[in-house]
């Protein structure tokens, strides 16, 4: 009879708690700290056992999906902090706060009018 590693006396009876744990939101730091070992025994853990690796996953990806879900509805039920979250990580290019444009040319704002620099900003902002 084999003698049995780490993995099999302190681990594997744990990937219930694990997969709570992932699904709970604990980082891979987190979880090594809770079993008591190092992070790279973690990761080699996760590499040599299919049922480990599942169990950090499985979970986890099920509860990001159900926040999805329950953001979406909230977004499409007109909650306005979820629309703009939803909207800010979906398409952030169009929806972040900060828009950047480029000028072309040379630009001198201290010798231009209040007016003459008004316009600038509305051409920007386009015509607003």
């Amino acid at each position: 009879m084999m003698a049995k590693g780490k993995y099999d006396t302190h681990v594997k009876p744990k990937l219930g708690l694990i997969s709570a744990w992932a699904r709970n939101g604990l980082t891979l730091e987190q979880i090594a700290h809770n079993l008591k070992i190092a992070v790279s025994t973690l990761c080699d853990y996760k590499n040599k056992h299919s049922e480990f690796s599942e169990a950090l996953k499985e979970d986890r990806d099920a509860a990001d999906l159900a926040v999805e879900n329950a953001l979406y509805k909230k977004a499409v039920d007109g909650d306005n902090t979820a629309m703009i979250f939803w909207l800010k990580n979906r398409q952030p290019k169009r929806w972040r706060d900060k828009q950047e444009s480029e000028i072309y040319g040379n630009v001198s704002l201290s010798s231009m009018t209040v007016e003459q620099a008004e316009d600038l900003i509305k051409s920007f902002l386009g015509g607003k």
